[in-house]
């Protein structure tokens, strides 16, 4: 064998190497990748099979029915209000009071609020006009109508949110069987389109990677969540964790709710609401990512490592064919013979 030809030999076998090599760290790395989303997809899995599904629990009787308050903020929700509104009208639930808060709004909000509240006698409005040094509108506006309501149970939610008949029934007998003090719900999300389908999809599994709902109801965990389209909690647990006058200036003032009231030593819980209450949470890409930026930075971060974990893998698909394929391709394609 001439030294020419052994060379030849040396680089192939070399170059085989390589490539197997690359193949392998390929493989490994893609293996963690699927191993990290399968414990995670069981992780989710199992820890929504131990968590309360509001559909398991019989609407209350009225015998065992205490009174309660929803409250809710609305500012410039004039799209969305009307339909949460009329689910609203419709709860059937016999010690009921809703108080709605018009923060400041300069749409049609507040002929909407009080157009509603001479329909419902349930109906309560509170307008604010200013917003006082020290506070945020969203806590200010809530704390408001905490303190026009008298409800033995306050459910806190959203201007956008809607419920079905028989929700809050079904919540109060929850919150009786497992003696609550604090109830969270995930509620259903009513998403349009590929985009905002995928963008939320990422956000959920973010939320439940910075989060422990299973270890909520654990008074020896630290874990809170705070949904703000559905907490409910008792009237002197609230008052007690320090009411909305502990939030002034908290953005994420219902994640701060339950944090608050799980620190004072109530007992919490997170359920499954599923089509019970029902929010379109954002519409469109752009008002998305503006509250993606919102979020505290543990779940900004869970969301970043989600993100990065599935695209990254899609990149090294498209890549790697490109950096092992393409010169084989190249390697034999039938040469130019010299001119």
């Amino acid at each position: 064998m001439e030294i020419a030809d052994f060379f030849t030999m040396l680089g192939y076998r070399v170059g085989t190497f390589q490539h197997q090599f690359m193949r392998i760290i390929g493989l490994l790395f893609f293996g963690i990748i699927a191993l990290f989303w399968i414990a995670h997809g069981l992780r989710v899995a199992l820890g929504a099979l131990t968590l309360p599904w509001l559909k398991d629990f019989d609407a209350a009787e009225d015998g065992d029915c205490p009174p309660v308050t929803i409250l809710f903020a609305a500012r410039d929700e004039e799209e969305k209000l009307p339909q949460a509104l009329e689910t609203l009208r419709q709860i059937d639930y016999p010690a009921l009071e809703i108080l709605a808060a018009n923060d400041r709004s300069s749409d049609g909000t507040k002929k909407i609020l009080n157009d509603a509240a001479q329909r419902d006698s349930r109906l309560k409005v509170v307008n604010i006009a200013d917003l006082p040094a020290g506070w945020l509108g969203k806590p200010h506006a809530l704390q408001r109508a905490y303190e026009a309501s008298s409800g033995e149970w306050l459910l806190f939610t959203d201007a956008d949110v809607r419920f079905r008949v028989d929700a809050i029934r079904r919540a109060i007998t929850l919150v009786q069987t497992k003696k609550l003090d604090h109830l969270t719900l995930m509620t259903d999300v009513e998403m349009h389109g590929f985009w905002e389908k995928t963008v939320l999809t990422f956000f959920g599994v973010g939320f439940h990677l910075a989060t422990n709902p299973r270890g909520v109801s654990d008074p020896r965990s630290s874990a809170y969540i705070g949904i703000g389209a559905f907490q409910l909690l008792k009237r002197a647990a609230y008052q007690t964790s320090g009411t909305h006058s502990r939030l002034r200036m908290e953005v994420l003032d219902d994640m701060k709710l339950a944090k608050i009231v799980k620190q004072a030593g109530f007992k919490s819980a997170v359920g499954v609401a599923q089509d019970f209450v029902t929010v379109r949470w954002h519409a469109g890409i752009r008002n998305i990512v503006r509250c993606f930026f919102q979020l505290p930075p543990s779940m900004i971060l869970a969301v970043d490592c989600a993100m990065f974990s599935l695209c990254l893998p899609c990149c090294a698909l498209m890549l790697l064919p490109m950096r092992y394929h393409l010169p084989s391709i190249a390697q034999n394609s039938p040469q130019q013979p010299p001119r």
